[in-house]
């Protein structure tokens, strides 16, 4: 029996030692108590009034084993039998939930975007300020478009704001830029002042020394079609300053480009040369099922 109440304290030694850990990682008692199974308030005697109580016993007394027999008779929730059974079931089911949140970040979304914006280097952020046009293939029309685009630091926020469009533009986006590794700048956009706003994703490469000068990004880019779909293009940045004033910003012009139009424009070129984007296109009746690919293969065949 000795033995046993040995194993016991072991057992509530550690299972204590979890219960502690986890209420302090934010965890409280009735969520807990789900991953175990039992009854929140069955859990919350067998760690208050029994497993605490039972840690202050000196187990080799003579009376140990009655002592215990008492703390579990004192609550009427909790089996001593059915308690010393599943005990080492218990603690390997909370090992495995601080395991779980050891690996999970318990951040919410606000606090990870902000730590990924404050992360960037600053001293690698400042060299990418500046007044820009952006170059890319637009589903409208399927012309390469031009507009303009801003990467500008805000004291205000506190971080670098990016803008995709102008006044004098049909559609304007805003958002924010972070350094998604060493060499990959990464933007977030939303479109504004629209019932269904577009999402504007795109990775840039950067070079590996941030010495240089970097009056081009290429990247690329995700956003939605005309029709709602998704579609990935290759995105250009042209700086055309580094300065950063919202009157040069808005004096820009967006501009669409026909097939021939300016044959010397080496941006234009390449954009034309190039596989330089990828859409899903509607097809006629879908069903949602691997043979829609086929339609759609055959739809981009015929266009």
């Amino acid at each position: 029996m000795v033995y046993q109440n040995e194993a016991l304290f072991e057992w509530s030694q550690e299972l204590v030692s979890l219960h502690k850990e986890l209420l302090d990682k934010g965890l409280k008692n009735k969520e807990i108590a789900k991953v175990l199974g039992i009854y929140p308030s069955a859990y919350s005697s067998l760690i208050n009034k029994v497993l605490q109580p039972l840690l202050q016993l000196d187990i080799q007394q003579k009376d140990a084993a009655n002592t215990i027999r008492h703390l579990f008779e004192q609550v009427n929730n909790i089996s001593e039998t059915r308690t010393r059974k599943r005990l080492p079931q218990y603690i390997e089911k909370l090992e495995a939930l601080r395991v779980e949140l050891n690996h999970v970040p318990q951040t919410d979304l606000n606090h990870y975007i902000k730590q990924l914006i404050l992360s960037s280097p600053p001293e690698i952020m400042k060299h990418l300020q500046g007044v820009f046009d952006c170059y890319y293939l637009s589903s409208f029309g399927y012309r390469i478009k031009r507009e303009p685009f801003l990467i500008q630091y805000s004291n205000r926020r506190q971080q670098y704001i990016i803008r995709k469009g102008n006044e004098r533009s049909l559609a304007q986006y805003q958002g924010f830029g972070y350094l998604s590794n060493h060499q990959t700048f990464t933007i977030q956009m939303q479109e504004m002042d629209t019932l269904i706003p577009d999402n504007f994703i795109a990775h840039f490469h950067l070079p590996p020394s941030y010495t240089t000068t970097m009056n081009m990004l290429k990247g690329i880019s995700v956003s939605m079609s005309n029709s709602y779909l998704p579609i990935s293009r290759k995105v250009i940045l042209h700086r055309l300053s580094p300065a950063t004033t919202l009157k040069d910003f808005h004096q820009l012009e967006t501009q669409f480009f026909e097939e021939n139009e300016e044959p010397d424009n080496t941006i234009l070129n390449y954009l034309r040369a190039s596989t330089s984007f990828m859409e899903y296109v509607p097809i006629p009746h879908p069903e949602y099922d691997v043979e829609d690919l086929v339609t759609e293969k055959k739809v981009l065949g015929a266009i």
